[in-house]
């Protein structure tokens, strides 16, 4: 909705679009020399910037550890990657300091107050094996910080989305001091309240995600979807993208392309 209410003309507005994944080991300052680079094309031009972990200076160690775990076992690696480096900048360590095996103890944990979580060396392998997470912690936010204050070149704008903000730090008030601060998240916990807004939530994305990609998606097949993912946005919408993939030109997703396409994606 950002996009289209800055980019109104829906012709070019794939060229002037730049989205960049921090999770996936794209340097904060790529999204820095998009922001202050004088675009080619005459325009607005939009960087959005996902998952660079900005505003987290404590974490919940046993928390985020049972989070990498639960994206391990769905096969979401880019999201268990993005926490596991939030632990290292808890750590204040850096990737170099992990070689597997060993990983718990590197990160100066016990592994045995945490006999469940079996995932830390392979997405500790995955990391050092792509590069990702290289710049992490505070540095990255200084260095949105810096070009904050400094500026963009003129008719450039960012977008930065985080699954979590902690209001407190001094990136997030130079943030909402120079842009405008908009809370998006879904609300957490099990009551049928909570439930029923998150429900509302993933059902308005993916109807808009469908409706882009000229697809349509009934009840019973949403139902399944949301039973086989949870209610994690990321995950849920990268589902969605799965069986849009899947379904090729065929513009109905059905309960059976969900088994099937979501149900081999877990194995």
């Amino acid at each position: 909705a950002l996009v289209n209410l800055l980019l109104p003309d829906s012709s070019n507005r794939n060229l002037c679009v730049e989205i960049i994944d921090a999770s996936e080991g794209d340097e904060i300052s790529e999204a820095i020399e998009h922001l202050t680079t004088f675009s080619f094309l005459p325009g607005k031009k939009v960087v959005i910037l996902k998952n660079a972990s900005l505003f987290s200076p404590g974490i919940d160690i046993g928390a985020t550890l049972t989070k990498i775990q639960d994206c391990y076992e769905k096969k979401d690696m880019k999201a268990a990657a993005r926490m596991f480096c939030s632990i290292l900048s808890a750590r204040k360590l850096i990737l170099d300091d992990v070689n597997p095996p060993g990983v718990f103890e590197q990160l100066g944990i016990d592994p045995g107050s945490y006999p469940d979580i079996t995932c830390l060396d392979p997405v500790a392998e995955h990391c050092i094996t792509g590069g990702l997470c290289r710049n992490i912690g505070q540095n990255r936010a200084q260095g949105i910080a810096g070009v904050i204050e400094k500026g963009f070149a003129p008719g450039h704008y960012l977008i930065i989305s985080e699954d979590s903000v902690d209001r407190r730090t001094s990136i997030f008030k130079n943030i909402k001091s120079a842009g405008m601060a908009i809370d998006c998240s879904v609300p957490a916990g099990d009551r049928k309240a909570e439930r029923e807004a998150q429900r509302r939530i993933l059902s308005g994305l993916c109807m808009e995600r469908l409706g882009q990609a000229g697809k349509r998606m009934d009840s019973m097949a949403f139902n399944h979807c949301l039973e086989l993912t949870g209610y994690n946005i990321h995950i849920f919408m990268a589902n969605i993208d799965k069986l849009i993939d899947y379904t090729g030109n065929r513009p109905i997703i059905t309960g059976k392309d969900v088994d099937e396409a979501l149900t081999r994606s877990r194995k």
